[in-house]
Parts: C-alpha cells; structure tokens; sequence
C-alpha cells in the first residue's frame, strides 16, 4: 500500500492573497530561480482531483502548485499527496473574548477537518491511514511541529504518524491583541458603535456583532482588512488557544505533556537575515513569555549591543528546531535535522524546489545531487525508514545536523555537522527564558545584563530580606511575651510567697578523726 503525506501550505497569510480570491488571473510568470510566483492561472485556483492524490483549491501568493511541478517529486515513491486548504486573513484568524459564538484559531479547525477528510478517505485512493506524514514549510511547518505536540489534537497518533517541518517560524498572536483587531475591523465596517473593544465583552455583545458581519460582502471585509495591514495590523498567525491547547496552559506544561513523534526539521543557513523589521514582530511571543514589554526591552538592547546578529525570525526558526527536536527525541522518537547551505542563495524558501518541485528548472550537476537528497531521503522518511544512512539522529547535547552543500569541483558534499546555532538557540532557551523567568518574583531589579548578575544579586538580596525579617520577628515576639507576662501587684498588695522559719530539727556536731601517718601505712 502507497504511504500518505498531507502538506500543509507553506504561508499562513499572503499579503497579495486578495487578488487571488476574487480574480481568476489568466497569466502565470515565475523568475529564472523559481523563486518569486507572481500570477496565478485558472487552472491553479481550481485543480482536478486525479487518480494518484487529492489536491484542495489553495488561493496563496507565496505557493504556486502545479500539478506537473510536484508530481515528479510524489510519483517517485509512489505517495498519495494531499493538500489541505484553509480559510486565509479575517475569516481564518478572527477571535472574540471567548469560544462561545465563534472560536477562536478557525483555520486550524480547518486543517484539523482536513486530516480527518484524508484519515476516513486516502484508502481509497490506495493511501495507507496508519502511515500519515503531516508535511508542512514556514507557517506550515509550524503548525505541523505544535499539532504534533498538542496533547488535544491528536495524542493517540490516529490521524498522523509523523512529521516533516521545514523553516516553522510560529511567533503566536495576543489573544487580546487579536480580539481588539477583530473589534477594530467589526467597527470599520459598521458592525459596532466604538473602536474599542468593552472589556469585558459580553455574549450579548459578541453575537450581535457577529451576526452584522455575516451580513457584510465579503469583499467589503476583504477591502477594510488590507487598509488595516497597510496601518501595520496584519491578520495572520496563531494564537495559544484551543483547539491547540486548554485557556490558560502554561508553555512549559504544553512542551511536558506532548505526544511526540519522529520527525524531519530544518532551516535554511540565513532564513530571514535578508530582512530588517524585527520591531514588526512580538518579540519572544514564540516561547510565549510572561513578560513580553521587558523581554523586548532586553532584546533590543542586546542586538544593540551586538549579542545577537540574526533576525528575528530566523531566530525563531532555529530555536522551534531545537526545541521541539529536544523534546520529541527525549520522549524517544527519532528526529533528523538538516540546513539547506547551498550558496548563493540560503534563503527561506530558497530550498523549495527541492522537496516540492515548484519549478522545472534544468538543474545543475550539483543541484541534481541536492535534488537526489531531498528526493530520497522525505520518500524513505514517509516508508518508515531512515532518511538517509549518512544522517545521524538529532543528539540535543551536540546539537548535530545534516549540512545541505554540493560542491563537486571542490569535494564538498552533505555532511553531519554540529553546534546547530547554538549562539542564537542559547540566547532564547537560557539566557533569556531566565531573564523572563526571574520578572516573575516579586522583586525586581533595575538593570538586569547578564543572567549571572542576577542570580548573584537576587541571592545577596534575598538573604538581606531574610535577615531583616528575622530581627522583626524576634521583636515582635519579645514585645508580646512582654505584654502577656503579669505584672507585679503595688506595695501595698504585696506577700511573701514564702515564709521562711528556723528549722526544728537538731544536728549533733560532727568529727572527723585522721589516723596517724605511721598507721596508714
């Protein structure tokens, strides 16, 4: 029986998506590197279902899927592939203060919809439903890393068995902040009287907004939601909620209680270094920090500083890699890491055409190499086999991966490496996952540098506080035995307790008598 692989798109929002939805776009154009998908043809808003797999309408910017581009790839291991779509911008991310008229994080309750269609359906096009690889890249890789450790969407492993995500870069949303935008957006249109959003918001409140907005045209909504991102108000990402995880999970319980499983994870050597707006980004909202204002407080001064040289999201791709790789390998599964190095260009998404084929581009002698890689080892991963024999496992204390680089001429080919940026993974994991951590005690300190420091001077603080109560205590206890202990009466009222008398008892005086020296020897 031929293996299951649901991929997963790789955008969670394009900013170009809205040309998408309500054209037909009659022209496509790719760059000479398959890198930059402009236009989108009718047959690619509307593909055909065919004998070897099942693709879903995708309307996205950043993903063109032509079925001869991809095919290639899938036929070679004889794989039944699968792409889900979900709903994109305000209609996949909307929110309110609570689940009981519309819940929040729609589009995973889409994805979820889709694994499901897939589980009760891939039989039938000769697929195997206790074989499933869930595949996805960037916001896709993401969602296949956080759907694998949710203790909610899947423990038992029924619907997938295991994973490939390549470059996730999850940095998840405020539930509030979200809600305010999708109040925001609920007044442009007319829906509310205020901009802002009452706090709290009531039932009633809620469904009568809701109610307006399904009576708004859709291309209205589509309309006032880019004049919002073009104010710097996207509506993407994903937030810390069900049907991820329980309200109010903390994320340390979230990465404990995970079901894990094997999996591929990766990056490319710059990801996002191309990029200069870390100040568009929740900083830290990735590890979902308690105290985000101070965490990006600290952040910025130490990319100031030079401490930290990536951007951010390319940070957060790598620290996602060795965190769920740490968590699922400790768990006992196996995990295979990789970096796409191949110059000039090892950019996010530069190693697409690789695993997805989204370009028939001839292929130089070393790309073939790189192709033969990518090609054989996601074929073996999805059969259950080892990727590849010279790929170690992911070790955590080693931080090891598989190096993606060809170079015939020069004798470079791929290779186990180690020390997976350790610098950037480091400075998320430990120095400020501490940093956050010692913001929650109640004292704080003024100027924080290094988490040495501050182990240092909150010990020395500590012990002064502790000495400092114990003084007031002893006080307090003195004065209050003090107080309870009875006074002694005045002059006047005072008797002995004891009346001493001379004793009536005689005592006959006693001798003692020493015997003579000469009788003692």
């Amino acid at each position: 029986m031929v293996k299951g692989v649901l991929l997963i798109s790789h955008r969670w929002l394009s900013y170009d998506y809205r040309e998408y939805l309500l054209h037909n776009r009659l022209s496509e154009t790719v760059d000479s590197r398959c890198q930059n998908h402009r236009n989108h043809g009718r047959r690619c808003m509307f593909k055909q279902l065919n004998c070897c797999w099942l693709t879903a309408k995708i309307y996205e910017r950043g993903l063109s899927l032509h079925k001869h581009f991809y095919q290639r790839k899938v036929f070679i291991g004889n794989i039944v592939f699968v792409i889900s779509a979900f709903r994109l911008g305000f209609f996949g991310v909307l929110a309110f203060e609570n689940d009981e008229i519309v819940p929040r994080n729609l589009a995973l309750y889409d994805i979820i919809a889709g694994i499901e269609f897939m589980h009760h359906e891939i039989s039938a096009f000769g697929g195997d439903p206790k074989q499933v690889t869930l595949m996805g890249h960037s916001q896709g890789g993401s969602i296949a890393m956080i759907f694998a450790a949710s203790s909610l969407i899947d423990p038992q492993k029924r619907l997938f068995q295991q994973i490939i995500a390549l470059s996730p870069a999850v940095n998840y949303r405020s539930v509030d902040g979200r809600a305010d935008l999708t109040w925001r957006l609920a007044h442009e249109v007319g829906c509310t009287t205020s901009r802002k959003r009452p706090h709290p918001t009531t039932l009633a409140q809620t469904s009568k907004v809701v109610d307006c907005l399904r009576n708004v045209d859709t291309v209205v909504l589509l309309a006032k939601q880019r004049e919002l991102e073009e104010e710097g108000l996207p509506f993407d990402g994903v937030l810390f909620a069900p049907p991820l995880v329980v309200d109010g999970t903390a994320f340390e319980d979230f990465l404990a209680d995970s079901s894990a499983r094997p999996m591929i994870c990766g990056s490319t050597r710059y990801e996002f270094n191309f990029m200069n707006n870390d100040e568009d980004f929740d900083i830290g909202a990735f590890l979902v920090v308690k105290h985000p204002a101070e965490v990006r407080q600290k952040y910025f001064k130490d990319k100031h500083l030079g401490k930290i040289t990536d951007a951010y999201l390319s940070q957060v791709v790598f620290t996602l890699n060795v965190m769920f790789g740490t968590v699922f390998a400790d768990k006992g599964s196996d995990v295979y890491l990789l970096e796409y190095d191949q110059p000039p260009l090892a950019f996010h998404a530069s190693d697409m055409p690789y695993f997805i084929g989204t370009c028939s581009q001839n292929l130089s002698e070393n790309e073939k190499v790189i192709d033969h890689f990518y090609s054989e080892s996601f074929v073996n991963f999805a059969y259950g086999r080892t990727p590849n024999d010279e790929w170690a496992l992911f070790n955590h204390h080693t931080r090891n991966y598989y190096s993606v680089e060809v170079n015939l001429e020069e004798g470079i080919l791929p290779s186990n490496k180690l020390n997976y940026h350790s610098a950037a993974v480091d400075y998320w994991l430990h120095n400020m996952t501490l940093f956050d951590a010692s913001l929650s005690k109640k004292v704080r300190l003024h100027v924080i540098d290094t988490v040495s420091n501050l182990s240092f001077l909150r010990t020395v603080f500590t012990t002064l506080l502790f000495a400092f109560g114990f003084v007031v205590l002893s006080t307090t206890l003195m004065a209050l035995c003090s107080y309870l202990t009875p006074q002694d009466p005045p002059v006047h009222e005072r008797a002995p307790l004891i009346v001493a008398k001379k004793s009536a008892i005689r005592r006959k005086a006693a001798s003692v008598v020493v015997p003579p020296l000469t009788a003692r020897r």
